[in-house]
């Protein structure tokens, strides 16, 4: 009965044993298998793909993909992504099946290649890792606008890529400006979840031609192509350089008073900061010092606008004719007047004298005169008076000889 009793006991534990182990009786080996991941566009499905082992073994029944997101943390937490049954594809050189990557992250996931044979035992790959970015590229974010927001600001828009579903709030995106004349791109990237961007630090009044493309977090890769290009203009802003006077002349006198026309050269374009629409020129008399110095004399300044912006000379009327003056112009935008330039001078007419200026030399003249014809007058008259005298007494004589005769 002992015996009995014993073997029952044996019996009845070897029973639960087999009845614990058909579920947990799997025999789990680990092996090595050639196996990647091949992304499609637009992240909607990746593709396992790996080399059979059923030629090596003959009892194989299924294979299973299990992935996780997780990255080192995945013990315990991988998922079923696809199942395949080896009869279909016994003479298939490669093997694959696809997950839907509606949860996968941009960057990476995680993945073991699974078969099952059918006398139980369980073969599992090592884990290897499936990086998306190395085999996709973004789409191209549509409907790109840019809107001047300042005088060196854009406002940018767009939405987002056809086919990334959820992952569009994980991309990269990538905008390349530069002004139209220019031969170079500025790049600016940035994550965001968003899709708006500001780009300051421009230059004022410029037309800027951009572009977009997007790839995928951190801006690590898989870029994809360019969006077709947007040009908008800044805003205007006052000039940043005043125009540099060139030469002046008098178009007009009179008694006292004269008309001074001065001529000027424009600043560079690329410094007008928007469209020119007049000029300011302010003039004012300068006094001349005792020490021959210059000053300008108080209340004498006086104000000329000129309402076009392409002019390159005016007029400054009713100046005194005698008197020296200074003048500066500056640039007119919409947005304001810019520097002025440097005060620019230019000299009255010569004042005549109020005492004739013969006279001193005339005197001289007189003096010298009387200083060489004087003596000679003295010498000449009695030299005049004597000869005078001896002619008449040599008359005298001779008629008084006649007579005598």
């Amino acid at each position: 009965m002992a015996l009995i009793a014993i073997f029952s006991y044996l019996f009845s534990s070897c029973v639960v044993y087999q009845a614990f182990a058909g579920k947990n009786s799997t025999v789990i080996k680990e092996v090595s298998i050639e196996s990647r991941c091949e992304s499609t566009g637009g992240f909607k499905s990746v593709n396992i793909i790996w080399k059979p082992l059923h030629k090596d073994f003959s009892n194989l029944t299924t294979y299973r993909v299990s992935y996780c997101t997780r990255g080192s943390t995945c013990v315990g937490q991988y998922q079923l992504g696809c199942t395949l049954n080896t009869s279909d594809s016994l003479q298939k050189e490669l093997l694959q099946c696809s997950i839907i990557a509606k949860d996968l992250f941009p960057f990476q996931f995680y993945f073991k290649v699974e078969i099952q044979s059918s006398d139980g035992v369980h073969f599992i790959s090592k884990t290897k890792a499936c990086r998306l970015l190395t085999n996709t590229r973004c789409t191209i974010p549509q409907n790109l606008t840019a809107t001047a927001t300042g005088k060196k600001a854009l406002s940018v828009t767009w939405k987002p890529p056809l086919f990334m579903g959820q992952l569009a709030s994980y991309l990269c995106f990538k905008i390349l400006y530069a002004p139209a004349h220019a031969k170079k791109n500025e790049i600016l990237e940035f994550s965001t979840n968003t899709f708006h961007h500001t780009i300051s630090d421009l230059s004022p009044y410029t037309a800027y031609t951009l572009y977009i493309q997007c790839g995928f977090a951190d801006c690590v890769g898989g870029w994809g192509l360019l969006s077709r290009p947007v040009t908008v203009r800044t805003n205007e802003e006052a000039p940043a350089k005043a125009p540099e006077f060139r030469n002046w002349s008098i178009s007009k006198t009179s008694r006292d008073k004269r008309d001074v026309t001065v001529v000027w050269k424009l600043p560079p374009p690329n410094t007008w900061n928007g469209v020119p629409n007049g000029f300011n020129l302010d003039f004012w008399q300068l006094s001349l010092g005792e020490n021959g110095s210059l000053t300008p004399l108080p209340n004498s300044s006086r104000h000329l606008h000129v309402g076009d912006g392409n002019a390159t000379k005016a007029t400054l009327q009713g100046l005194s004719l005698f008197a020296y003056y200074q003048t500066q112009i500056s640039m007119c935008t919409a947005e304001g007047c810019g520097p002025s330039s440097e005060p620019f001078a230019f000299p009255g007419e010569r004042k005549p004298s109020t005492t004739p200026t013969h006279q001193p030399s005339d005197n001289i003249v007189f003096i010298w005169a009387g200083i060489v014809v004087g003596p000679i007058v003295l010498v000449a008259v009695p030299i005049g008076l004597i000869c005078a005298w001896r002619n008449r007494q040599d008359r005298y004589v001779e008629y008084f000889d006649i007579s005598y005769k």
